[in-house]
């Protein structure tokens, strides 16, 4: 599990972060939400180990982040940013195969990882073409291929995966396999943290939800709890309805209205304790 108390951040006298808490947990599919200039990058490169001049405390499976190199981090943990930029003439299963670096095991080994991965991505026929040559959606595909081979080990120690706004880029269809993707992967004892815009993604997809404005929490909680009317309005100061289909909440924003409300007082739902 990875625990973060009282994540903190400053840039000068503008205050990124305020006083965060989550869980990532193993078999759990964590989301954060919010508006553009929330934090919620920067909370993800906290717990990725890119940023460090954070106060509070992180730890991965019982350890300090501060305390693994990034060999260590980069067996338990990987990244799908939000963009990629590959410049040389790479095939695909060349840049999956750059997933297997930081494990060091034998080539027969890496086949049969990205073999799989190829498989369960829908890659294989792509596998011998030139990186360069694929649609965006599809340069998507490969850049989740590479990280579900990071993240593929034997071991029964937990893995995490994070997810940087990954459809963003990506058509409907493209955006449900992609998420799909990373659900199916908390079964195997893995923990994904994605940052969504789409609150209906969110809804569809999200054990836990984190709302964040203005680096401070608004909410944290299961999901079904925390899909809340007044929430969400307060998130992002955006008045909206929210509708059920056969149990499914639908968020639907109020088109022509804007709150002006900047109460940004924290309510927390749930069940998380820290």
């Amino acid at each position: 599990m990875i625990i973060a108390k009282d994540i903190s951040l400053k840039i000068g006298k503008s205050v990124i972060l305020k006083d965060c808490n989550l869980k990532i947990k193993p078999g759990c599919f964590t989301v954060v939400v919010g508006p553009n200039g929330a934090g919620k990058s920067t909370l993800m490169k906290t717990f990725t180990g890119e940023l460090q001049r954070y106060t509070g405390t992180i730890q991965i499976n019982g350890k300090l982040i501060k305390g693994y190199n990034s060999k260590e981090l980069s067996k338990i943990r990987a990244v799908l940013p939000q963009h990629t930029i590959v410049n040389f003439p790479f095939s695909v299963e060349q840049v999956v195969e750059v997933g297997r670096y930081a494990h060091r095991t034998t080539q027969a080994t890496n086949n049969k990882i990205i073999e799989e991965v190829l498989a369960l991505t829908g890659l294989s026929e792509y596998r011998n073409r030139l990186y360069q040559t694929l649609s965006g959606g599809e340069k998507q595909r490969v850049q989740m291929a590479r990280v579900m081979t990071q993240i593929h080990d034997t071991s029964q120690a937990p893995k995490y995966l994070f997810l940087d706004e990954p459809t963003s880029s990506l058509d409907l269809a493209q955006q449900q396999s992609l998420l799909s993707l990373a659900k199916d992967l908390i079964n195997k004892n893995v923990g994904v943290l994605a940052i969504l815009h789409d609150l209906n993604l969110a809804t569809q997809f999200a054990d836990e939800i984190l709302f964040l404005r203005k680096g401070e929490t608004i909410a944290v909680g299961k999901s079904n709890e925390v899909i809340k009317k007044e929430i969400i309005e307060k998130t992002f100061n955006h008045p909206v309805k929210i509708i059920s289909d056969n149990g499914q909440k639908i968020i639907i924003p109020d088109i022509g209205i804007h709150s002006k409300s900047e109460n940004l007082n924290t309510i927390t739902y749930g069940h998380i304790n820290y």
